[in-house]
């Protein structure tokens, strides 16, 4: 959020490469965003698609974000007349509010908005407003507002015409038992966005990351007798093999408990356990 987006435009139109740092760890290399997979151009008259496992070492994405405390606005009604897109749509423009995503029955049955959690009341006060004559006359059956929700979306050029890619960013999900409230994927086909409960954002985008190896797979390992003869040995393997696994087969282990007779350590966090200081 501090690059303005209009800043962006020289770098598109010149393939200028922006670096991605982290100003609290310099010496972490960060992220490179460079080059282009495909314009809107190509999207629009490309007619073979690809599939993105049949070409080894080609990642469809380049990013996987989200966007947390936010809230869902929906309103259903069977006859609420026409134009209620249009109609929804400018009561929450009059409101100053901002949609981050919108889904729409091909009936007009129903809309749902994703908005942030801070500005969901005023939405559904500003659609009672709207909507006061059909709701009095119980044409529109209700308007409802859920919070603690959270965007997961996954982006990329490489998208475009890639088949499979939306089938795999799904079954990550629900392998790792994330359920899906709204679905949403832009025309230009690149991106996908999803919206989940905030309690399953982090374990989505986990997920997400392992479903297109843009990071290690993860395996969580937790060892009992650990200070002991024959655990201080299997630390000291776990600990030899950790950087090869990591370079060699993309796998990320995580020690999440370890334990003796006496005591036990449980990690706090995603990062896990430092098996340096087990022994301590």
């Amino acid at each position: 959020q501090v690059l303005h987006p209009s800043a962006m435009e020289p770098c598109i139109d010149k393939s200028i490469p922006v670096y991605v740092r982290n100003i609290f760890n310099p010496a972490f290399p960060g992220t490179v965003i460079q080059g282009r997979s495909a314009t809107l151009k190509d999207v629009n008259t490309q007619q073979k698609v690809k599939n993105w496992k049949s070409k080894s070492g080609e990642i469809p994405i380049k990013g996987i974000t989200s966007v947390d405390k936010t809230a869902l606005v929906t309103l259903e009604g069977a006859s609420a007349g026409s134009n209620v897109a249009g109609r929804f749509m400018n009561a929450m423009d009059r409101s100053g509010i901002n949609v981050l995503i919108i889904t729409q029955a091909s009936s007009e049955y129903s809309i749902t908005v994703a908005v942030p959690e801070n500005e969901g009341q005023k939405a559904i006060d500003a659609l009672e407003d709207a909507f006061e004559l059909e709701l009095s006359r119980s044409t529109i059956n209700s308007l409802s507002l859920v919070t603690g929700m959270a965007i997961v979306a996954i982006v990329g050029e490489g998208m475009a015409l890639t088949s499979g890619v939306s089938a795999t960013f799904m079954s990550s999900l629900a392998n790792a038992n994330v359920n899906i409230r709204l679905i949403a994927q832009g025309s230009s086909e690149r991106q996908v966005a999803v919206v989940v409960s905030a309690d399953d954002a982090s374990r989505a985008l986990r997920a997400a990351h392992m479903a297109f190896t843009l990071s290690a797979t993860t395996a969580s390992i937790a060892v009992l007798g650990s200070t002991g003869d024959i655990g201080s040995v299997l630390m000291k393997q776990i600990q030899g093999r950790e950087k090869c696994l990591l370079k060699d087969l993309n796998v990320q282990l995580i020690m999440t408990c370890a334990a003796n007779s006496r005591k036990m350590v449980i990690a706090k966090d995603i990062n896990g356990l430092d098996m340096d200081k087990i022994s301590d």
